[in-house]
């Protein structure tokens, strides 16, 4: 029992070193965010400010790695879940006048997305200005999410763009013939195994699956073209899935202004009225977000797309692969 225990001990000494070791590790690279040159700054409970209404603050609102929701609602404030959260609880508060989404995202589920950017649309209607940051990408729903923003800042070579939907499916046929596997369906309708991974896809299919990306294309479209108000005319030519560097996006009318996150700062005070030569940031520094983000980018690598993939139904995808 003792030596049991003792083994006990050593792991949860073990697993606390570890934890502490990697907390210090993403602090050094900038994950738990330090004060912005320039600007003050606060935590990310909305409470904690205590400065006059007055003064304006600015909260900036991290929008990291593949988009989707957990359905669950336990997600980090960098996932789906959680930016819809504090994108609600920003609605209320009336000393934030500005917000700063800092997206580095290649999109993800189209739902997920689409409930984001109609979030950043409701933000809009209390009165607060909408500042959109792209650091290393702002592609696919990455970009969609920015559409509605009052104003778009990319770093010149930040990849932007990627407007379309892609929408997987696997097929496992002659891997099953070969280990000997037989897929029997019973269905109360013709397509209601549309897509089976052990069977070619029809014509009839391939139709309907089709329509389905069209009509996720068309709602990107609209997003895009009622956001930065550009003609669906000229959209199209930008609108077959390429990439654009920051400064290309800039010169087709998908970005406003070229610069980092202090740039996104002048402009988010620019919009809002503030004057304060150093206005307040809430920064969200939730430590346990933060990992949970870090563990999450590590996933959503290359056997993150691989997984995804292999499903046996896939989504509808804004994604940049």
């Amino acid at each position: 029992m003792t030596t049991l225990s003792g083994y006990r001990l050593r792991g949860w000494f073990f697993l606390i070193v570890y934890l502490a070791l990697l907390m210090v590790a993403f602090w050094r690279a900038g994950g738990l965010e330090g004060p912005v040159s320039g600007v003050g700054k606060t935590s990310s409970s909305l409470s904690s400010i205590r400065r006059t209404p007055e003064d304006g603050a600015i909260a900036v609102l991290d929008i990291q790695g593949l988009i989707a929701l957990s359905g669950g609602g336990f997600g980090s404030s960098g996932d789906a879940d959680g930016v819809l959260r504090r994108l609600r609880d920003l609605r209320d508060n009336k000393e934030v006048k500005a917000v700063i989404l800092r997206i580095n995202s290649p999109g993800g589920t189209v739902a997920s997305v689409q409930e984001i950017h109609d979030a950043v649309i409701r933000l809009q209607a209390t009165g607060k200005k909408v500042v959109a940051s792209f650091q290393d990408v702002a592609a696919s729903g990455g970009y969609y999410i920015a559409a509605p923003a009052d104003r778009i800042v990319a770093n010149p070579g930040s990849i932007v763009g990627s407007i379309g939907v892609v929408f997987h499916l696997m097929n496992y046929e002659d891997l099953a013939k070969k280990v000997g596997v037989r897929s029997d369906v019973i269905k109360s309708g013709t397509m209601k195994d549309m897509g089976s991974p052990f069977r070619p896809l029809s014509d009839k299919e391939r139709r309907v699956f089709e329509g389905l990306v069209q009509s996720a294309y068309g709602q990107f479209l609209t997003a895009v073209s009622e956001g930065r108000n550009i003609p669906l005319g000229k959209l199209y030519a930008l609108a077959d899935g390429r990439v654009f560097t920051g400064e290309q996006a800039r010169t087709e009318g998908l970005v406003d202004v070229l610069g980092g996150f202090d740039r996104a700062v002048d402009e988010a005070k620019q919009l809002a009225g503030i004057h304060s030569a150093k206005p307040r940031l809430i920064i969200d520094d939730n430590p346990f977000g933060k990992i949970i983000q870090l563990l999450k980018g590590t996933v959503a690598g290359p056997w993150g797309h691989f997984s995804r993939w292999a499903q046996p139904r896939a989504s509808l995808e804004y994604v940049w692969e």
